[in-house]
C-alpha cells in the first residue's frame, strides 16, 4: 500500500491524465481545499474520501493505493 504521499502523487499524476485539475477534482468531492496538501505532509484519507475521489476519476481505490496496475474498476 502506498503511503499517503505516494497516494496523493497518484491522484495527481491521474488527475493530469485525466486533464482535470485538483481543485476541480476537491470541489465535485466536498473536500478541503488543502486535502492533497495534508495528504504531502503525512496524513491519510478516510475511506470514503479515497472512495469519492477514485469514483470522480472513475478509477478504482486498489489502483489508486498501488495495489494493481490496471485503473479499470470491476464491475
Amino acid at each position: 500500500m502506498r503511503s499517503s504521499q505516494e497516494l496523493s502523487k497518484a491522484i495527481k499524476e491521474t488527475l493530469k491524465l485525466k486533464g482535470k485539475s485538483a481543485r476541480e477534482m476537491l470541489l465535485a468531492c466536498e473536500m478541503n481545499k488543502d486535502t492533497l496538501n495534508t495528504m504531502d505532509k503525512g496524513s491519510m484519507l478516510l475511506a470514503d474520501r479515497l472512495c469519492r475521489i477514485a469514483d470522480y476519476l472513475d478509477v478504482s481505490t486498489d489502483y489508486l493505493l498501488g495495489r494493481t496496475d490496471k485503473p479499470e474498476i470491476n464491475k
